[in-house]
């Protein structure tokens, strides 16, 4: 198993009409959505959003998107990077009772 980490650009939208609710979105993956109830409970959801995402596509052998930066073009909004590490098996593409072996001549 190795560790492999990912980075994508989050988007921070405040919520119109309430004191620190923000909504939270990554760009590069649709349908990754959160909110949080504070700037800090909005981050915290957001790494938990991405790494369950990410994991399902994993699971499901799908590719992994490339991260497309944002910029926030919204007065009560902000952009922030969020990492996650997965642990994932380490593919040869041979089978284990299939692994090649190097004939001396």
């Amino acid at each position: 198993m190795i560790t492999k980490f990912y980075t994508y650009t989050a988007l921070f939208e405040k919520e119109p009409g309430t004191d620190d609710t923000y909504n939270v979105s990554i760009p590069a993956l649709p349908g990754c959505l959160t909110f949080g109830e504070s700037k800090k409970e909005a981050e915290y959801m957001i790494q938990d959003a991405l790494n369950l995402y990410l994991e399902c596509l994993i699971d499901d052998g799908e590719s992994i998107p490339a991260n497309i930066p944002a910029k926030s073009k919204k007065k009560d909004s902000y952009t922030k990077d969020v990492v996650v590490g997965l642990k994932q098996e380490v593919v040869t593409g041979y089978p284990a009772h299939e692994t090649p072996h190097l004939a001396l001549t």
